[in-house]
């Protein structure tokens, strides 16, 4: 899988918690972008590397898995943060979190 910066993760995060108007002026600190998706940019940005997501699949879907996983709250719902409509929401989500489980053994500790 290609590599993705840590900072494209940011970029993404400014995009669903900034209420989708990213300022360029304000960033995500490490501690809110981990309440939303669970982790911190450079874990994502080290998940990208190790998982074999579908090709089109981009680092925003990761993100929308991540935001899913951590809230655990309504599709409808994060799907309207995430800005897009819930039947692209739900086929990304799911796509993604099945590459994350066969890898989860690679990088879960126990």
């Amino acid at each position: 899988m290609r590599d993705v910066p840590v900072q494209k993760f940011n970029i993404f995060a400014n995009y669903i918690i900034l209420a989708n108007q990213p300022n360029k002026k304000t960033g995500v600190l490490d501690c809110t972008f981990c309440l939303f998706f669970g982790t911190s940019p450079k874990t994502c940005a080290s998940l990208w590397k190790i998982c074999n997501f579908p090709s089109k699949s981009r680092p925003k879907h990761l993100m929308w898995a991540l935001m899913f996983l951590k809230s655990y709250d309504t599709e409808n719902k994060l799907s309207s943060l995430a800005g897009v409509s819930l039947k692209t929401f739900q086929k990304w989500i799911w796509l993604i979190i099945d590459e994350i489980a066969k890898v989860m053994h690679k990088v879960v500790s126990f």
